[in-house]
């Protein structure tokens, strides 16, 4: 009899267990789970021991062993998995809002083991060469885990649902920082589903967070000539591209099409901005066409900005210009008010931090420094010492260009700024940069001044897990 194992998902380190629909053991199920949900996982363990003596036979019995150990693993990290994202683009701190799981690769291994004799045991159940692909990725296995595509490959050479959870998985790995991994796990998933578009654009899309612009426009080039007719992943991945590109032309002409295959909107709100920035009188009516069609929940943001741009209130003016700030739209719609903002208020700050804030996110920092430099060009702009948003996103461009010294220079300016999360990630940086130039002594003092309020800002726990860190370690004098 074929039996069906519940997908088996790590959140943090809080463990769902497998759901097992046996008939043959239903009563030792829902003891064991009763018993690791109470962390008695030693009584769970004798129990589940004593019945692989007479069943050593069953699936599902080495499937909850393997829930055991990593039922076991949680118990021993009762704190959870410490964050380590530095991105000044997440606030969350890092004990409150967990990062994805790493399990241990000696724990993955000994869960794997357990499961790989289930399988073998009962070799058609799909479910379970699920879970090891899931337990390699969250072991940062990817060895292991290519194998396990494979398998899965071949058990359902044509299952849509498997190609949705390989891409997901190779997800989880950019999701857990380990990008060129996740890169090659997409290479391998087109080399299975070599005419699946949305694959490319997944792959795409990896790259372009990642400022790899060339390497993402030839796979998406190379997905736009495949002859499947279902391109809508491909469409909204083309459209990022060339926004991110500077080709609007052709991102209206991606966004349109992937509007017609999906029956949403976005491509008409799309084109009255572009009217709009261009300063193209038709915008208004453009804009009144898309108020005036169907609409359901996912263009929402898209029609209080119409709904905005269009009314009296819209005076054409700078506080206009940062109302349409207070809308949350994707990140690309903005950016034609941003560069429209630019244009028009050329003596203001917060357009051009905008602007370049767009290049930040997708890792195009040297795009990001030609903004910020224009501005300091003399007789360009005033740059008040308030100015917390511009010299934020100026020092993360310079952080992760490889240009710590000059980056110091506009962490330094955050020192005193009202946003503690910006005066943290200052000191924190700073401190950080000073270490690495051999400076440790200097760099405690400022990451003792980051560490006073640790649960406020993820950079003062940031701060106060680099000043445990020297405490095990000598201190190198300047």
């Amino acid at each position: 009899m074929k039996r069906k194992l519940g997908i088996m998902l790590i959140i943090g380190f809080l463990v769902v267990l497998p759901v097992i629909c046996a008939q043959e053991l239903p009563n030792l199920t829902q003891n064991i789970g009763t018993l690791l949900q109470n962390g008695q996982i030693d009584l769970a363990r004798q129990q589940l021991d004593a019945y692989l003596v007479n069943h050593p036979d069953d699936a599902d019995a080495w499937l909850m062993q393997g829930n055991v150990v990593l039922k076991e693993q949680q118990a021993l990290n009762p704190a959870g998995f410490i964050s380590t994202d530095e991105s000044i683009f997440s606030r969350f701190n890092g004990w409150v809002e967990p990062a994805p799981v790493l399990i241990p690769r000696d724990v993955a291994v000994e869960v794997a083991g357990l499961w790989l004799k289930a399988a073998e045991l009962d070799p058609l159940r799909q479910d379970i060469r699920e879970a090891l692909a899931y337990l390699y990725t969250q072991a940062l296995m990817t060895p292991e885990l290519v194998t396990e595509l494979s398998n899965l490959k071949t058990m359902a050479p044509d299952s849509p649902e498997s190609k949705y959870l390989m891409c997901d998985l190779a997800k989880s790995l950019a999701d857990r920082r380990a990008v060129t991994e996740a890169i090659d796990v997409y290479r391998t998933i087109i080399g299975f589903y070599p005419e699946e578009p949305g694959v490319y654009a997944a792959l795409a899309d990896t790259l372009m967070e990642q400022g790899r612009l060339n390497e993402a426009g030839s796979w998406l080039q190379l997905g736009a000539a495949l002859s499947n007719p279902d391109k809508k992943a491909l469409c909204r991945s083309q459209f990022h591209f060339w926004m991110v590109s500077g080709n609007f032309g052709k991102a209206q002409e991606a966004l349109q099409t992937w509007s017609k295959l999906t029956r949403q909107r976005d491509g008409q709100f799309f084109a009255g901005l572009l009217l709009y920035y261009n300063n193209n009188a038709k915008w208004v009516n453009e804009m009144k066409r898309f108020l005036a069609a169907p609409h359901d929940q996912t263009d929402l943001l898209q029609r209080k900005v119409a709904t905005f741009l269009v009314s009296p209130q819209n005076k054409h003016d700078y506080q206009s210009y940062l109302k349409t700030l207070t809308y949350s739209v994707d990140s690309c719609f903005s950016l034609l008010l941003h560069k429209r903002a630019v244009q028009k208020f050329a003596n203001q700050v917060e357009p051009y931090t905008k602007y370049a804030e767009f290049y930040n996110t997708y890792h195009l920092y040297q795009e990001a420094l030609s903004v910020f430099r224009g501005m300091e060009e003399p007789g360009k702009i005033v740059i008040p010492p308030t100015a917390e948003s511009f010299y934020l996103q100026y020092a993360w461009a310079l952080q992760n260009s490889g240009d710590l010294a000059g980056a110091n220079l506009k962490w330094l300016k955050l020192f005193n700024a009202k946003d503690f999360f910006y005066k943290s990630a200052a000191l924190y940086f700073y401190g950080k940069n000073l270490a690495a130039a051999g400076k440790s002594a200097e760099a405690i003092k400022f990451f003792r001044l980051g560490a006073k309020e640790p649960s406020q800002s993820k950079y003062a726990f940031y701060c106060q897990q680099m000043l445990q860190q020297f405490e095990t370690e000598p201190v190198v004098q300047p």
